[in-house]
């Protein structure tokens, strides 16, 4: 919703914005600012391509039936699928951009914007991504921006020693 709303904004203000999807599709309950644009990094595809290295190989015909709109909605609609410990592992791969097991993804997510043009910044919903901004900043040579807003949420705060401070 946020991403929609700063799109909408800067759309009225007479900027060209493109609303690129992460892990899956936008789930709106106001219409979209933009059209539609292919999810990157989806959900499928990421999973598999951190877990088994055959993934990182697959031609992109087959990356695209599992970035489905229509699939990606179903697996998300799964609960618990994927642990926390998992979850983590995959966002280290995500953050390792170019240098990780899914460097396939950051590519694609690159010839995106050589082939629609290139931006003037890149602004990341999430510091998760900052990898894939870090790469795309390399190659086109563009400034990348993330909002931190909502990351509180994955990084949980742990009590030891049942609350005691230390030196009791």
């Amino acid at each position: 919703m946020r991403d929609n709303s700063l799109a909408r904004h800067l759309i009225k203000q007479g900027h060209e914005v493109s609303v690129l999807p992460a892990y899956l599709p936008h789930l709106l309950d106001e219409e979209p600012a933009v059209q539609k644009s292919p999810v990157f990094f989806g959900g499928i595809n990421v999973y598999l391509q951190h877990k088994f290295p055959l993934f990182r190989k697959t031609p992109r015909w087959l990356d695209q039936i599992f970035n489905s709109q229509t699939l990606l909605r179903w697996v998300a609609g799964k609960r618990g699928m994927t642990t926390p410990r998992q979850l983590g592992e995959i966002t280290l791969s995500t953050l390792q951009a170019q240098d990780g097991p899914l460097v396939k993804e950051v590519d694609k997510v690159v010839d995106w914007f050589k082939e629609h043009g290139k931006p003037d910044v890149l602004l990341l919903s999430t510091v998760l991504l900052a990898g894939i901004g870090g790469a795309v900043r390399e190659e086109l040579g563009i400034p990348a921006l993330s909002f931190l807003q909502g990351e509180d949420g994955f990084s949980t705060p742990s009590c030891s020693n049942s609350g005691r401070r230390r030196g009791n």
